[in-house]
């Protein structure tokens, strides 16, 4: 079933343009621009909640979306639902398509058999037009440009059921870090540290190790009261100043090797 947001009043009255997920209503930064100097720059946006409902939301807007002049943070976009943006009154409604056919209207009286053209009644008066309706309205077709936040705030809403990080608390290093590649393909890449804990490894978005055969988490920087301490576990593998060692307090001029890898420690004081 297709949705659409029919404009009621102001100087779109009579068009009509498709709901969209994303699509934005405002006085300049928007989809679809209002005429209307009470909307804001970017006033309100739809989204489809996981549902499959459409809903649109106030983008802190000053004036508000009003329904029944009560204003709501979020409207529900179901087929019959009217709400007003500034001024300008919108409608929701469905495409002619998905329409039942009204009832036929009765059929004008036949004409008069004597051809009288005498009118006895009360004279014509010139009705004023219907409002706009479904029927009598123009689509305007509304493009969706897809910015990268909202292309991101997608992405987000999509993977957020999945996404087990847990918060930790970070502390800064004190003294400070520079880690220093000396030898492998990093060399010459310098790092310089000033909060943790971080992880150091092939897999690690933080700081990614690039040798072929590097381990996956080669080693951890935790941060404490008496300085920073190295952590790893695999000490048989990732070496502590040419030793295996799982644990110890950094010091200047410390030397972390693994594989064709190595990287001296300088603290900044």
């Amino acid at each position: 079933m297709s949705l659409y947001i029919l404009v009621k009043t102001g100087e779109d009255s009579g068009i009509r343009f498709k709901i969209q997920p994303g699509l934005k209503i405002g006085r300049k930064n928007a989809d679809y621009i209002i005429k209307d100097t009470s909307a804001s720059s970017l006033h309100a946006q739809i989204h489809k909640s996981s549902s499959g409902d459409y809903l649109l939301f106030d983008c802190k807007s000053k004036n508000g979306i009003k329904i029944n002049g009560l204003r709501e943070g979020v409207v529900p976009l179901k087929p019959g639902v009217n709400f007003s943006i500034g001024t300008t009154e919108f409608e929701v409604v469905k495409d002619l398509q998905d329409k039942t056919d009204s009832p036929l209207a009765s059929s004008p009286p036949p004409p008069s058999s004597d051809n009288s053209d005498v009118y006895y009644g009360p004279p014509s008066v010139e009705m004023a037009p219907p409002p706009p309706n479904l029927e009598n309205s123009k689509i305007l077709e509304v493009e969706v440009v897809q910015r990268w936040n909202d292309i991101l705030e997608v992405f987000s809403q999509e993977i957020s059921d999945k996404i087990k990080n847990k918060p930790k608390t970070i502390l800064p290093m004190n003294p400070a870090l520079k880690l220093k590649f000396i030898r492998g393909i990093q060399t010459d890449t310098e790092w310089t540290l000033g909060y943790g804990p971080r992880k150091v490894g092939a897999d690690e978005y933080d700081l990614t190790i690039f040798e072929p055969e590097a381990p996956a988490l080669c080693f951890e920087l935790i941060p404490t009261h008496s300085g920073v301490h190295f952590k790893t576990n695999i000490p048989d593998i990732v070496l502590y100043n040419g030793r295996a060692c799982e644990q110890s307090l950094l010091k200047d001029g410390d030397l972390i090797t693994f594989g064709n890898t190595a990287i001296r420690i300088e603290l900044i004081k």
